[in-house]
């Protein structure tokens, strides 16, 4: 009886260990950043373009960063503390590249705006 209880005690913890160990691959996050027009120049077709451009990149962006958020323990189960600390600054900076491209597309719209009141 304690002899089995032994071997299901192990192949638990095998089994925890292992999904622990598991991380879903969330392959690349998107290279290519949408180009943002200059707001004085650009038509109200080509905001628009950028607009649904940008809103396209930040929801493939943010599968990316979701993907990577609930894998992080996976990740982190077999990493140096370094390497930890390394993802979380990739991670952080994937999060401000997204950031700056929303803000770089408000900043022109708001310039598109202003123009078109004018």
């Amino acid at each position: 009886m304690l002899k089995s209880f032994a071997g299901l005690l192990t192949l638990t913890t095998g089994l925890l260990l292992s999904s622990l160990a598991y991380a879903e691959d969330c392959g690349f996050p998107p290279q290519n950043k949408p180009v943002i027009p200059d707001g004085t120049t650009a038509t109200r077709d080509i905001m628009t373009a950028a607009s649904e451009s940008v809103r396209s990149y930040a929801n493939v962006m943010n599968q990316h960063l979701n993907c990577l958020q609930a894998n992080r323990d996976g990740y982190f189960f077999n990493m140096t503390r370094e390497q930890q600390q390394r993802w979380v600054e990739d991670y952080n900076s994937l999060v401000d590249g997204l950031e700056e491209v929303e803000n770089a597309l408000n900043t022109q719209i708001r310039t598109f705006n202003a123009k078109q009141e004018s």
